[in-house]
């Protein structure tokens, strides 16, 4: 059997041999096995941040930062490691779009609580929640973004191209999160996973 486009099959294989594998095998390995964990110790999550389930929940995000200073270390050294890191503090856009996805959800937050202060409760720790989700997006922004935008991203973008690239980290990074849409309580279990 011959394949009609013999470059892109070359191109799978090579995906198969080098550093990118390694950085999602380890990625969804470090994640998965605290993010199953939850459910494993029959805890129950919430965003509390004294609840085990939502530690582990957090430990489980920095799988990817983990999984790419790991694979850079390995491949590269320290050279690589410090590559990776600081490519975060490379300005490519002005300030107020670095605020602006920092603090976007917490001020959607703000705004959905305004809409309905007077149509339901609100809990009384929900006034502290748009404070906790500035910091849970700069947590998510280590933990996940270095990793499939700042490590894989680039190096896919050599053999795919910028379309295929974006396609590849898309499928992958939304089945990244595949155990906590079977959490209760965790921000997937309600969604579709088709959405995300």
């Amino acid at each position: 059997m011959t394949h009609k486009n013999p470059e892109l099959v070359l191109r799978l294989s090579s995906l198969f041999n080098t550093k990118v594998l390694l950085f999602f095998i380890l990625a969804y390995a470090f994640t998965w096995v605290f993010h199953l964990a939850i459910p494993a110790f029959g805890l129950t999550f919430s965003f509390d941040i004294t609840n085990p389930a939502m530690l582990l929940y957090l430990v489980g995000i920095l799988g990817p930062f983990v999984s790419a200073v790991f694979v850079s270390a390995h491949y590269e050294g320290s050279k690589g490691v410090k590559t990776l890191l600081l490519s975060a503090f490379r300005w490519r856009f002005n300030l107020i779009w670095y605020l602006f996805a920092i603090f976007i959800v917490a001020l959607l937050m703000l705004v959905n609580i305004g809409l309905h202060i007077n149509a339901i409760p609100l809990p009384s720790e929900w006034m502290s929640f748009p404070l906790l989700l500035i910091f849970g997006q700069l947590w998510i922004v280590i933990g996940e973004e270095y990793g499939w935008r700042g490590f894989a991203l680039p190096l896919l973008q050599k053999q795919f191209g910028s379309l295929g690239a974006s396609l590849t980290i898309g499928v992958l990074w939304a089945s990244w999160h595949l155990p906590m849409f079977f959490i209760p309580g965790s921000p997937q279990y309600t969604d579709s996973f088709l959405y995300t």
